[in-house]
């Protein structure tokens, strides 16, 4: 009678389709037959009722809630095992984020900083003309989007950095009275829509003027050009970005700074004839030819001073007594990509740049807490550049047939010869890559073993296609082929391998099959 009891059960759970959850109802229902049996011996009439209540259990809706668990179970699981994985996503490769902030980055792009599945925080670099859909796909724009909203994101890798290429927004916060921040200060940045103040209380702040913001200019309405290094600013901060801005342009009597933009200079007999550009206006002033001149911190020729130059003019008691020009780049942020000699290259926004170090190049590693050699620059590292023209002079004599009197006469006259170079002022590593490889296709090794010229497809580091890379083998790497150590003799031409490096030593050769 059990075991007929038992059959029953499970024949009806195959039949209900509820795979294991339908065996466990019939274990338990087997269990407790057994107890009935024994506790109450029922006859085959109470069977029957047994069967009957146990029809009643299983019908339809207790099927759905047995679904219904199992799929919450399943979920609860899947939720376990992606518990180490940094933000959900799809099928597509999408990413569901919440915003946590946004960051001024340049004149066209910002960093959205966002906090994924796991509460971790990580940044995103997105152009500020990305098209942006809100969840009724409305197109929206960067400045639309609020700190704790949340988003569907697309990835891509552009150069070195990871870009937002794709961004649709699934739950918008709704719109708040806005809290104002007001902060003072004297203004020591612009870039493009970019402000930065030095605050007495929080030090340098940073913000985006917001289209539109009303910038007020010693009791009129001004412009961003009106704003310049050095004016006393009030900012009314919401968010990320400057809504309102109070410019303060006013100037103690006996010593002053003011501020402008370089365009020409021009050398008389008596004086230099300086343009530059205040605003929309020209304004010319006469110096000096004793005139002390520097820019990016060194003495400079002032006619050689560059268009677009920023310059600050020292003035005491009316006169101008020290001019102060700072390029545009003065700093400027790359990758080290190849040290040769007395040269570096950098990737610098996509862009390879060739500069010069001389015996005054500074070179710090901010990681390693200390000043280092040109031969200890770690390479690929991240580093801030401050690069200068230097102006080289170069006399010569040459000689000049005059007439005079109705003769020709040889005289001598001196012809000045100017030169200008791209040297580095200053080198400060930022960040070091720990390890990286690239792969390619082996050109030369030559006799020794010691050196091979390799042909590499793309470079994504320098962003250069067909790339042929100078490599050094030291005794100390390993040659990996066919899976096992081999000596540097067996490396030809034709192999395509990949090269691992720890800093800048190389320490493995892998030979693909």
């Amino acid at each position: 009678m059990l075991k007929k009891f038992a059959g029953i059960a499970i024949m009806l759970g195959i039949a209900l389709n509820i795979n294991i959850y339908a065996t466990e109802v019939a274990e338990s229902v087997e269990v407790s037959a057994d107890v009935d049996l024994e506790d109450k011996d029922l006859e085959d009439e109470d069977l029957e009722e047994a069967d009957s209540d146990e029809d009643v259990d299983l019908e339809d809706e207790d099927l759905e809630d047995v679904d219904l668990d199992e799929d919450e179970d399943l979920e609860e699981a899947d939720s376990d095992e992606d518990a180490g994985v940094a933000a959900l996503t799809n099928i597509d490769g999408e990413f569901k984020v919440e915003i946590a902030k946004i960051m001024p980055k340049n004149d066209t792009e910002v960093y959205v900083v966002t906090k994924l599945s796991d509460e971790r925080v990580t940044f995103y670099s997105i152009s500020q003309d990305l098209k942006i859909f809100d969840s009724q796909r409305n197109l929206i724009n960067i400045f639309d989007v609020n700190v704790n909203d949340t988003a569907i994101l697309t990835i891509d890798v552009i150069g070195t950095e990871e870009y937002i290429t794709s961004m649709t927004m699934i739950e918008m916060s709704e719109p708040v009275e806005a809290k104002i921040m007001q902060y003072s200060g004297k203004v020591v940045a612009i870039k493009g829509e970019n402000i930065t103040i030095s605050n007495e209380e929080f030090g340098n702040l940073t913000y985006i003027l917001k289209d539109n913001s009303q910038i007020n200019l010693d009791g009129s309405f001004g412009n961003l050009d009106d704003v310049l290094i050095n004016d006393n600013a009030t900012i009314y901060v919401e968010g990320s970005y400057i809504v309102e801005m109070d410019i303060d342009k006013v100037v103690p009597q006996n010593e002053y700074v003011t501020q402008a933009y370089f365009e020409s200079a021009i050398q008389t007999r008596d004086e230099f004839i300086v343009t530059v550009r205040v605003g929309n206006e020209l304004v010319t002033y006469s110096l000096d030819l004793d005139i002390e001149a520097y820019r990016d911190g060194r003495r400079y020729y002032l006619p050689d001073i560059q268009k677009g130059d920023l310059v600050v003019f020292d003035v005491y008691n009316g006169e101008i007594v020290v001019v102060e020009a700072f390029s545009e780049n003065a700093e400027r942020m790359g990758r080290i990509t190849l040290v040769d000699g007395d040269y570096i290259t950098v990737l610098i926004d996509n862009e390879v740049e060739t500069f010069a170090i001389t015996e005054n190049t500074v070179i710090y590693d901010e990681v390693l807490d200390k000043y280092i050699l040109l031969d200890e620059l770690p390479l690929y590292s991240e580093v801030a550049i401050g690069v200068g023209t230097h102006v080289t002079e170069e006399v010569m004599i040459d000689e000049v047939v005059i007439e005079v009197l109705g003769e020709e006469v040889v005289v001598e006259e001196e012809v000045v010869i100017r030169t200008e170079s791209t040297n580095v002022n200053s080198l400060r590593v930022i960040r070091h890559v720990d390890e990286f490889r690239f792969s390619g296709i082996v050109q030369s090794v030559s006799s020794s073993g010691s050196e091979m010229q390799l042909l590499i497809e793309y470079d994504i580091l320098t962003n250069t296609n067909m790339l042929v890379r100078h490599i050094e083998i030291p005794v100390s790497a390993s040659i990996i082929i066919d899976g096992k150590n081999a000596l540097k003799n067996r490396l030809v031409a034709g192999m395509e391998v990949i090269v691992s490096y720890r800093g800048n030593e190389l320490y493995e050769i892998f030979v693909k099959n």
